[in-house]
């Protein structure tokens, strides 16, 4: 379900976050108990499988506000340990009611026309195999912070290689999550990204993405059809902004 979409695109530079932490849910003291045991559980079987489970604070999207072509995002806070928990039992969610995450979704566009998606390591506590470029949207950071760190971190680029960045939206998945949907263009085509990227990875211990998945603009329908059905509602961001030119 689309939750907001501007009029037109709107560039990462004319948007600030307003911190709504005053309408992020209390959590009851027995609750949050409960919480820290069952988290503490699933520490110790991660670190039996070997994988790394973290727990931090993540924005959770409460509104945004457009004025002309800036855009204020009013955020609160919620716990990674307290959305695992409630997703598992039901019992607690009811207690503590809906805690919405907000993650990232970055469409990495090359000069070729091929978009760029990640092959998931097994090293992380995720059921996913494919997957954007972004993540968990950790509290306190700006979207350009975050979509900064993203790009290093999983595919070794610096931000300010983009030569476009734009926010086409933002939308609520089954699960009650919410993704900001981001537009990036990047002025090489998919042999030099797999160069940089091969080249890049065998440098870092533990990568996020073991490989890329290069899919081009012609194919995208038929690829989320099958391997990334969840996100649906992102990709029809997308397509509604291709379709207007606004990019």
């Amino acid at each position: 379900m689309i939750l907001f979409k501007p009029t037109r695109p709107i560039s990462l530079s004319n948007l600030n976050i307003r911190s709504a932490s005053k309408l992020a849910s209390e959590i009851p003291d027995d609750a949050q108990k409960q919480i820290d045991n069952l988290w503490n559980i699933e520490l110790d079987k991660a670190k039996h499988e070997g994988k790394i489970l973290f727990d931090s604070s993540v924005w959770s999207f409460h509104n945004a506000l457009q004025k002309d072509d800036k855009l204020i995002l009013q955020l609160g806070k919620v716990s990674y340990s307290v959305r695992h928990i409630a997703k598992q039992h039901p019992q607690i969610a009811t207690k503590i009611g809906k805690q919405k995450a907000t993650f990232t979704h970055v469409f990495l566009k090359l000069s070729d026309d091929n978009y760029v998606f990640l092959q998931r390591s097994n090293h992380f506590a995720t059921d996913l195999k494919v997957s954007f470029v972004g993540g968990s949207f950790t509290a306190g950071q700006s979207l350009i912070d975050h979509i900064s760190e993203e790009l290093q971190e999983e595919v070794g680029l610096k931000y300010e290689s983009l030569s476009k960045s734009k926010l086409l939206g933002v939308y609520e998945n089954e699960f009650g999550n919410c993704g900001i949907v981001v537009f990036a263009e990047l002025s090489i085509d998919k042999e030099a990204m797999n160069e940089h990227f091969n080249t890049w990875v065998r440098s870092i211990d533990k990568p996020e993405a073991t490989g890329l998945i290069f899919v081009h603009k012609s194919e995208m329908k038929d690829f989320f059809g099958k391997e990334m059905v969840r996100y649906i509602d992102a990709l029809n961001l997308l397509n509604e902004v291709l379709q207007d030119s606004f990019i």
